[in-house]
């Protein structure tokens, strides 16, 4: 059993905070991914994170689960959120007639 530094506890309890209050911005998440990161490279921590970001997906050596009717695992390029992402980047105008 390994204890957690307290920069590490104080930086982790600001980030629950700030995602719940409000919600992580692209930077923030980048941020936040960097933390993350480096704490399961560095400091063999693991996380569960349910999200819906495709940013946060992108986490090496992450797994991830789709929970529908099963539960499957699936690379973050197949998810639902990834996907509607990437069609509304290469076409906006598609997604944008509709509003």
């Amino acid at each position: 059993h390994t204890e957690m530094s307290g920069t590490i506890r104080t930086e982790l309890a600001t980030w629950r905070h700030c995602s719940t209050a409000c919600r992580l911005s692209c930077p923030q998440k980048d941020t936040f991914w960097d933390l993350i990161k480096d704490m399961t490279t560095r400091q063999n921590c693991q996380f569960i994170i349910a999200s819906h970001s495709p940013i946060l997906m992108t986490l090496p050596n992450s797994q991830l689960f789709e929970f529908n009717e099963i539960i499957e695992e699936k690379h973050y390029e197949e998810t639902e959120h990834f996907t509607v992402l990437e069609q509304f980047l290469n076409t906006p105008e598609a997604f944008t007639r509709f509003l």
